[in-house]
């Protein structure tokens, strides 16, 4: 008897001790991040940064929680080089997707993939047994499903249907660690939301097929479609284009709105790590005449690059770090490769030697005179490249770019400098002033050598796009 009461105890006493064991798992700050890009966003178009017009409610609310930083810049000016920078921390010429698409539709109809050498964030984080989601219609076979739990190649904004999926997943998660890599071409060309058309006369079979051109299920195949009924209906100008792009703004900020209210309901937004950035900005007019539509990745005035950036931290990093860091606003000027870094200092994980982004964590006097570099456009038979510190940013064109760091520097065509401080519209170029040689010497020894040290690893493997990937460039305008 004595003996069955001895291994009751024992089980009553290992029920208790498995319950607190995991009351206390339960209670350990979990890992959990949403990843937001929208696509051909430009900072100057949302109120929270400026804009006269309120395009952005929900974006700003967001960022009333936050930090924001002011002048963000990527690390290509077009999608594909951009967002692969974006989940790794390095540039295009060692993550390896720094080709324009010319490559593709000339090179036997294949393209780079990411080097083998390089992981994602969701690599990374797998470490740490984190759940990662990616809700994106960016191409898989070109690595930018490595290392996700799930993939789903749609974009989530595009229908509710889409919209579901994500909010099924955070539902199924909300207990998890998890990160969500959450990524829209609704704001990219085709412009196709009518929130702020004003003064047209526009039937309603019109105004439903401007907002419903995406998904008429390939009746509109490209972009070439959604250009003719524009000049069609005498909407092919830039006023009304750009009406058209605030539109999809507009449009995308609703279902952020959505995004962040879901967060609260499941009582996971408080402790959420959210990041909201976009990979390029859009032309409208800014230098180019009458190029108003789908214009980006071929340029680096500020209209092209200035991107959206906004960090909310969860509540407990106002414990921990100094409220400059966490909250706020930053005008000194930041990379989209300090996305992958700054993660990864905040849940105490290794940063790889071969990122080269850095934390965003403890900004300091020293970040304002960091060198922001920006090196992968998409005009077949050229390549631009940028690099800025401060307020003084080089530009140089090139042609004929070979090999791992796209570059010719024997073909120079073309250098711009630009004092952003001075000239914000960047409209006088100082590379034909003798008193700023030095300053451009400096900037193009500077950026010589980081493109030789970035690309010191060989990326040779290509490979086929699919047949959705190619219906989606085409319906983009990129082939």
């Amino acid at each position: 008897m004595k003996k069955l009461k001895l291994i009751f105890l024992v089980i009553f006493m290992s029920t208790i001790t498995f319950r607190i064991i995991g009351v206390a798992n339960d209670n350990k700050p979990k890992i959990q991040i949403v990843l937001i890009s929208l696509d051909a966003l430009r900072a100057d178009h949302l109120d929270c940064y400026g804009y006269s017009r309120i395009t952005s409610p929900h974006i700003s609310e967001l960022a009333k929680d936050s930090i924001l930083y002011k002048r963000a810049y990527p690390a290509g000016c077009w999608t594909m080089p951009s967002h692969m920078s974006i989940l790794t921390g390095t540039h295009p010429s060692r993550h390896g997707l720094n080709s324009d698409w010319g490559f593709y539709t000339s090179k036997k109809k294949e393209y780079p993939v990411l080097n083998n050498s390089i992981k994602t964030i969701a690599e990374l984080l797998n470490q740490k047994k984190v759940f990662s989601i990616k809700i994106a219609n960016l191409p898989d076979e070109i690595g930018f499903a490595r290392g996700f739990s799930s993939s789903y190649s749609l974009d989530p904004f595009q229908t509710e249907e889409n919209f579901n999926i994500l909010l099924k997943q955070l539902e199924d998660n909300a207990n998890n660690n998890f990160l969500f890599f959450i990524h829209t071409w609704m704001i990219h060309a085709p412009y196709s939301n009518t929130h702020f058309l004003k003064n047209k006369d526009l039937n309603q079979s019109k105004e439903l097929f401007i907002n419903n051109y995406r998904n008429a299920n390939g009746k509109n195949g490209n972009v070439d479609d959604f250009v003719a009924f524009l000049k069609e209906n005498q909407m092919y100008n830039a006023g009304d284009c750009l009406d058209l792009y605030d539109g999809g703004i507009f449009y995308v900020d609703h279902y952020i709105g959505r995004i962040i209210e879901k967060c609260k309901k499941l009582n996971i937004y408080n402790n959420t790590l959210i990041i909201l950035v976009s990979d390029h900005g859009e032309h409208f007019d800014d230098h180019f005449p009458n190029n108003f539509f789908g214009i980006h990745g071929w340029e680096f005035y500020e209209e092209f690059v200035k991107s959206v950036f906004i960090i909310k931290y969860p509540e407990k990093a106002k414990m921990k770090y100094p409220k400059k860091s966490i909250s706020g606003t930053i005008d000194w000027p930041v990379s989209l490769v300090d996305v992958l870094p700054t993660i990864m200092e905040y849940y105490k994980i290794p940063v790889p030697s071969y990122v080269q982004g850095l934390s965003l964590l403890k900004m300091n006097e020293k970040r304002s005179n960091q060198f922001i570099f920006s090196e992968a456009t998409c005009k077949p038979g050229e390549e631009k490249k940028m690099i800025l510190n401060n307020h003084m940013k080089y530009i140089v064109t090139m042609t004929n770019p070979t090999g791992p760091m796209r570059s010719n520097w024997k073909s120079i065509v073309d250098r711009k400098l630009f004092n952003l401080l001075a000239d914000p519209f960047e409209k006088n170029n100082l590379a034909t002033d003798p008193q700023y040689k030095p300053v451009l010497d400096e900037y193009e020894r500077k950026l010589i050598l980081h493109i030789y040290q970035s690309a010191k690893t060989d990326i040779t493997k290509k490979t086929k796009l699919d047949k959705q990937t190619i219906d989606l460039l085409k319906t983009l305008g990129y082939i």
